[in-house]
């Protein structure tokens, strides 16, 4: 998960990144040429929906909610239509959410501590290191909460920071990051019932977030490989990994990423292509380092993992001249992707999309009748 100061224009990384660097969002095929996923086994079966996505979920702190500053869920048609606000909590800002495809209900991550003009999902906006609530929303917008820091009965692990929850294609299941005290960040499971709850990753001594359920019933992560200062140089720090739920010692890291000149290989909040072909990621944009944490961009670029006989890299979307900083990217369909920038002349976030086949500057951005000031973030299609 990434996470965005719109007062100071920095961006950090979750466990134990403080600064803020230059960024690009990145897609890679997942599949190499002989047909095989990264992970070297057989690729599982993809069963993407043929469901037209003509509607759109997002974040947005705009005023005329219950607590000023709150971010809620909204709704609107995929033109900026129609935008209806479907939450309105006053003791809960919400940080993160996924949609169930089969039942459309809602999973959200939700904190009331920290700076709620932070978001989504605050290093600085939640509690510690992620946020302090994970909860179905039922039609009505009444939450059953799975995870709840702040009661020891809705908490048995002794979570200290909970965030980035995502369905199982079947709806069955959730996975989710979890950090206990004195502990990395690993990748929990549970059934959306409340029952089952497990890690799938023990590892003490690396930091395991952001993971999404891809269409084909695994699991897309990020790993770190080093803590605290160490991010700040290693070039290889942050990578994608990718798993099945059931036998986590299958997770590989997505490999022969290729290194772009001037950039580094640190990635963050990977998705799968809903035809399980590519993935998209958003990769800082140069080595991190002291000269860029007051820098902070982003480009969007195609590159290809496996690269035999694949296109060369492409940029998308350039993260200078002007200046241009990207949030978590999402697929409309494998074709056309989702993603918000930071619009100076809004003073806020704006909801873009564009096609993997574009071109700088080729985006359009979504007018969702944000008022200037306010944040329209993590957009979804549906």
């Amino acid at each position: 998960m990434i996470y965005w100061s719109q007062k100071q224009l920095l961006v950090a990384v979750t466990a134990g990144l403080f600064g803020a660097f230059m960024l690009q969002i990145s897609v890679a095929p997942a599949v190499a040429s002989n047909g095989k996923y990264a992970t070297g086994k057989s690729p599982y079966r993809c069963t993407p929906s043929n469901r037209p996505r003509l509607k759109l979920l997002f974040l947005s702190n705009r005023p005329g909610g219950a607590l000023d500053g709150n971010y809620d869920l909204y709704r609107a048609n995929l033109d900026g239509s129609e935008v209806v606000r479907i939450t309105d909590f006053p003791d809960y800002s919400v940080r993160w959410f996924d949609r169930d495809i089969n039942s459309g209900r809602l999973v959200v991550a939700a904190s009331s501590d920290g700076d709620l003009s932070v978001g989504p999902s605050g290093h600085h906006g939640g509690a510690k290191n992620g946020e302090q609530a994970i909860a179905i929303l039922a039609a009505d917008s009444t939450m059953r909460f799975l995870v709840d820091i702040r009661h020891r009965d809705s908490n048995p692990e002794k979570f200290v920071g909970v965030w980035h929850p995502t369905f199982s294609p079947d709806g069955q299941r959730i996975v989710y990051a979890g950090t206990k005290h004195g502990q990395s960040a690993n990748i929990w499971i549970q059934n959306t019932d409340g029952s089952g709850l497990r890690r799938l990753i023990d590892d003490p001594h690396r930091t395991h977030q952001d993971p999404r359920f891809t269409a084909d019933g695994r699991i897309v992560f990020v790993r770190h490989d080093k803590k605290g200062l160490g991010q700040l140089t290693d070039p290889n720090g942050l990578n994608i990994w990718i798993m099945d739920p059931d036998e986590p010692s299958s997770a590989r890291p997505v490999v022969n990423e290729d290194l772009i000149a001037g950039s580094s290989r640190v990635e963050t909040d990977p998705a799968m292509s809903p035809d399980c072909a590519w993935i998209i990621s958003i990769r800082a944009a140069e080595r991190i380092g002291l000269r860029t944490i007051f820098r902070p961009a982003s480009d969007n670029v195609i590159f290809p993992v496996i690269g035999i006989g694949q296109e060369p890299i492409r940029v998308l979307q350039k993260g200078v001249n002007p200046l241009r900083v990207h949030g978590v990217p999402s697929w409309i369909d494998s074709e056309t992707l989702l993603s918000y920038r930071w619009e100076a002349g809004k003073k806020g976030w704006r909801v873009i999309r564009y096609r993997v086949d574009a071109k700088d500057g080729d985006v359009e951005i979504l007018d969702l009748g944000a008022p200037v000031g306010a944040e329209d973030l993590l957009p979804l299609a549906y």
